[in-house]
């Protein structure tokens, strides 16, 4: 791959800071938790990452144990020796890839990209602009403040796309446009799939039209982290400001419903979330504390819900069950993805994406 030159030097430095310490991210990672393995604990990933880029380990011997991270940066927070594991947790999903040995659906989520410029290998313009049409909602070459809802939101939550176009049209968020960025994918799923080099290069095509945009406001907190932190870490800058959508949710409580903030919404510094109104909830509005659970991450990140699929469910039952001992009837959850793989972990549950929470007030008045 021509990108790892770029990489090289940081990359061996941080298998060769990894190999020398005691683990201290070892109880940071929600998939070790879950799983409950050693050997999926990301210091140990990283020692047999640099054993397979060294070529003392074969990509045979390494197999999937890469794919098993949903790169929501809490090793990272908790390393304190500046270690930017995930990413080069990436760096080694190349080579198992390259020698054949990683997951299929890995292979088919990047070969999607070829097709579409997404992991689903089909344009995904038109599940915006038929509702947007319908509601006199135009795309535009060029605006100010963009909404960017996500590929996983478009193609598995059009409810949450849907909110959030009737409170544009109801003029509730009277600043937000749409632009041909609004139906793109930022490339997220190639990185985790393993080709930096592919990414690197989508990630240049969306910067570049991001032009004349001051502000992107992002639905699925996957892609806030993309934009944010893995652009720059393969020298990509994106020239806007990059907001949650969450920001812009309003902080009163719902009847009988019940919040989840999932980790990677949580675990951003300086993004502008709304965490005051959504990490509390309203008052007399249960929230979901991630103090309580054994695993505060619903298993959607990266692409743990295709690769390792038992897992991520498990993880995801998790929340449910902690939804349920709330005795809430609507289960609000600030991130598209999560949203997404606990309607596949429990088809019957009534989860929604808190950009419901726009039209749920519009209702109630």
């Amino acid at each position: 791959m021509a990108l790892l030159p770029v990489l090289d030097t940081a990359e061996s430095r941080g298998h060769a800071t990894c190999t020398a310490c005691p683990s201290l991210c070892r109880s940071s990672c929600p998939v070790a938790r879950a799983e409950a393995r050693e050997s999926v604990q990301p210091q140990r990933l990283m020692v047999q990452a640099g054993l397979l880029k060294s070529g003392a380990l074969s990509p045979v011997g390494l197999g999937d144990a890469p794919f098993h991270c949903t790169d929501c940066g809490a090793c990272e927070a908790a390393c304190g020796l500046g270690v930017e594991a995930p990413l080069h947790l990436q760096l080694a999903r190349g080579r198992v890839m390259a020698g054949g040995e990683g997951p299929s659906a890995a292979a088919e989520i990047a070969g999607g990209f070829g097709v579409a410029g997404n992991p689903f290998g089909e344009s995904l313009e038109s599940v915006l602009e038929a509702p947007a049409d319908a509601l006199g909602l135009g795309i535009r070459r060029k605006a100010e403040i963009v909404y960017h809802p996500g590929c996983v939101t478009l193609r598995h939550v059009p409810d949450a796309v849907a909110s959030v176009l009737v409170a544009m049209s109801r003029g509730s968020l009277p600043e937000l446009r749409l632009t041909s960025v609004s139906g793109q994918c930022c490339g997220a799923p190639l990185a985790w799939a393993g080709d930096l080099e592919g990414f690197a290069s989508h990630a240049a095509r969306f910067a570049r039209a991001l032009e004349g945009c001051r502000s992107l406001i992002v639905q699925d907190a996957g892609c806030a982290r993309t934009l944010r932190h893995l652009y720059p870490q393969v020298g990509v800058s994106a020239p806007v400001e990059i907001r949650s959508l969450t920001e812009l949710i309003p902080p009163e409580p719902i009847r009988s419903s019940a919040l989840f903030v999932p980790c990677q919404l949580r675990r951003q510094p300086g993004l502008r979330t709304g965490e005051t109104a959504l990490g509390h909830g309203g008052a007399g509005e249960p929230r979901v504390d991630e103090g309580t659970l054994s695993n505060a991450c619903c298993g959607a990140g990266a692409l743990l819900p295709e690769t390792v699929p038992e897992v991520a469910a498990a993880m995801g039952g998790e929340i449910l069950e902690a939804f349920r001992a709330t005795s809430a009837s609507t289960w609000y959850v600030a991130s598209s993805r999560c949203v997404a793989h606990l309607r596949r972990v429990d088809p019957s549950a009534p989860v929604l994406e808190v950009a419901g929470r726009l039209e749920a007030r519009e209702d109630s008045r």
